[in-house]
């Protein structure tokens, strides 16, 4: 059964799930835990806007990076049908390389669309962020002195 989607029911069905989350005060979006505490997760998100569901994963990368990753993100993007991915370069901070999935749910969406939706990014997400991890591209977010900028500071 297909229900209307808005941030009280994605709550809901994250706390069915047992899955942790949090909003913090800068952005709508709710920050899944599970995701975000492996280290070289900068940040994830699921977000509503405008009847489209948003699934975002965010990590930093290095400077000496940027440029092989941008030459790979046609490649990369082609690579699979779920996955979008580009690089959000800042003036200040470092360059994240942003991972994200979209689902349609202005007719709503049920449960098990909304199930398969996590399963699927968080694998082929997680899967990637491997990969660039084996290609040492990431800066770890957990480094203590890691030139990550603080939550409060990261874009949303």
């Amino acid at each position: 059964m297909e229900i209307s989607i808005d941030s009280k029911q994605l709550t809901d069905w994250l706390t069915m799930l047992g899955t942790a989350y949090y909003q913090c005060e800068y952005c709508q979006g709710l920050h899944i835990v599970r995701v975000k505490d492996q280290n070289e997760i900068d940040d994830a998100k699921i977000e509503l806007i405008d009847d489209i569901l948003y699934y975002r994963i965010t990590v930093e990368v290095k400077q000496s990076a940027i440029a092989s990753l941008i030459a790979d993100l046609s490649l990369i993007n082609a690579s699979s049908p779920i996955l979008k991915v580009f690089l959000e370069l800042q003036d200040e901070g470092n360059a994240k390389f942003v991972i994200m999935h979209t689902i349609s749910c202005g007719e709503g969406l049920s449960l098990k669309q909304f199930i398969l939706f996590m399963q699927q990014f968080e694998e082929q997400a997680l899967q990637l962020v491997s990969e660039l991890k084996q290609c040492d591209v990431l800066i770890d977010a957990a480094l203590p002195n890691s030139t990550a900028l603080s939550s409060s500071q990261t874009y949303h």
